[in-house]
């Protein structure tokens, strides 16, 4: 997360923005590396405490930042450097997967 956050360097925000395309570093093995990172500190959580409460919140927590990584992805396919990014790093979180 640390090192996706710091190569977004003045670019992050909380609220989806284009405030410049980021290729380099863990961008180029994914289109969102900090969600990635997310899902699994918060995935690897929930397989050390298997509870089902804890399976709940992941799966919830999962479904919004799925809503989230596509309203981001609407906003920034408008810009056409992005699309070209896109075709380049196939996939948003999980390489091999989505």
């Amino acid at each position: 997360m640390l090192v996706a956050t710091l190569r977004l360097g003045r670019s992050f925000g909380i609220i989806a923005a284009n405030r410049g395309i980021q290729t380099g570093g863990l961008y180029r093995v994914v289109r969102h590396p900090i969600y990635a990172a997310y899902v699994l500190a918060f995935g690897g959580f929930v397989l050390s405490h298997p509870t089902l409460i804890n399976g709940m919140i992941l799966a919830g927590w999962l479904m919004v930042q799925v809503l989230r990584v596509r309203a981001e992805e609407r906003l920034l396919m408008q810009d056409t450097r992005y699309v070209a990014y896109a075709e380049q790093v196939r996939y948003r979180l999980i390489p091999g997967w989505w």
